[in-house]
């Protein structure tokens, strides 16, 4: 609980009576699966492709971002959204391979349910 708690400042910790997590980063390590899914669309697209730990960097502010991020320079953006479209069809049949849970996730998410707090997550995925 101190993980959440430290920089939580101007309330009472015990007036804490829900959290709400993000999934992807923040409860799961999904780098894996996404830069994958990034790098077989590159590779279909007949474009280079990235070490997974590059996309580290590149993940944030949804799938379109992603390919910006991950096309060669100069990449138009018709090519960009072909890109997106492609590699979001492939990373929904292969978003959990390689997926993990952030160690020590469980135990938190236990430990704040067992004290009473209601738990919420939100997600752009359009399963989870």
């Amino acid at each position: 609980m101190e993980i959440l708690t430290e920089r939580m400042t101007g309330f009472a910790r015990e007036n804490v009576r829900a959290v709400v997590f993000d999934l992807d980063g923040t409860l799961l390590d999904t780098v894996r699966d996404l830069g994958s899914a990034a790098n077989m669309t590159l590779a279909h697209f007949g474009l280079p492709q990235h070490p997974l730990e590059a996309y580290q960097t590149m993940i944030g502010n949804g799938l379109l971002m992603l390919y910006r991020r991950a096309a060669p320079a100069g990449t138009d953006e018709a090519t960009v959204e072909a890109l997106r479209d492609y590699g979001r069809d492939y990373y929904r049949e292969h978003c959990t391979g390689l997926t993990q849970v952030y160690d020590g996730v469980p135990e938190l998410l236990h430990g704040l349910a067992a004290r009473g707090i209601m738990l919420g997550m939100v997600t752009n995925k359009t399963e989870a």
